[in-house]
């Protein structure tokens, strides 16, 4: 058995590899790696025996901006073992390899854990984390609806708007930003959110919005949060954001929001925040 790192361009690996996470999470890795979404900032670290990948941690390398400030990370996630393997250590010994890889390198690690392993993680120094969503009160905002169509990320001419937007387009004012993230976006766009695209072309805005709740945003005209909102203001009294807006003037209503985050380093993550929801994995 054997560690090997990075080797998306490895089809026997990377086929074993997908198996594995759609067998545990039922995540589409080769569907994303098909449509040429997954990039160099996704490196898996996996255990091999015999060309089957027996254990993984990955590696997201990520850009951030906290309060006007930019950061160097890495987000930690599809951590498993082969149901057969479970027991042996071998998460341990991947995460260990992760963190010295990584630990002197960026400004902080960071993961969303599942409920299962809460007890894992401290005992390579992570601590728990608490987030806050938002909710903007939609009583003084007014309408201001516009027509817009549900686009198809499987469509040449729809995906490239998407594209253009996601990499060009003003995002969602927010007081944390993960800003290299366009490879995970688009994973989500293929894999449960292509029915949560909305294409505005008055304004030229695409919007992420799933059940009522606001994920994202890019803009071509510069659409600020409080214009989002009153595009989107139907009457329901309030917006729920899947991200903390920079501007908190709006009127807000917070609430704790528990995903299970632990962070190893990142001390300059101060007050009430949320990592925004397109930038999880």
């Amino acid at each position: 058995m054997e560690l090997i790192k990075d080797y998306r361009l490895n089809d026997t690996l990377r086929l074993s590899l997908g198996a594995l996470a759609k067998e545990t999470f039922s995540l589409g890795l080769e569907e994303w790696y098909q449509a040429g979404f997954w990039n160099e900032s996704y490196i898996p670290y996996s255990l091999v025996e015999d060309g089957t990948v027996l254990a993984n941690v990955s590696a997201n390398t990520v850009s951030m901006i906290f309060d006007g400030k930019p950061m160097t990370a890495v987000l930690i996630g599809t951590v498993m073992t082969d149901k057969a393997h479970r027991g042996k250590g071998y998460s341990a010994r991947l995460m260990n390899a992760v963190l010295e890889e990584y630990r002197k390198k960026v400004d902080m690690i960071y993961l969303f854990a599942n409920t299962s392993v809460l007890s894992f993680y401290p005992r390579f120094g992570f601590v728990p984390r608490e987030e806050w969503q938002c909710f903007i009160q939609l009583t003084d905002i007014a309408p201001k609806p516009e027509p817009f169509y549900i686009l198809d990320i499987h469509r040449p001419d729809d995906l490239a708007l998407v594209q253009r937007l996601i990499t060009s387009g003003k995002p969602a004012d927010k007081r944390l930003r993960v800003t290299s993230n366009s490879s995970l976006i688009l994973y989500y766009c293929i894999n449960g959110l292509n029915g949560a695209l909305r294409y505005y072309p008055n304004s030229d805005t695409l919007v992420f919005i799933e059940d009522g709740l606001l994920l994202d945003y890019y803009s071509g005209s510069g659409l600020s949060l409080q214009g989002a909102a009153a595009l989107l203001n139907e009457g329901q009294g309030e917006l729920p954001l899947g991200f903390t807006p920079s501007d908190q003037t709006l009127p807000l209503r917070w609430q704790p929001y528990d995903d299970h985050l632990f962070v190893l380093g990142g001390e300059a993550l101060t007050g009430r925040f949320m990592f925004h929801s397109l930038s999880r994995a």
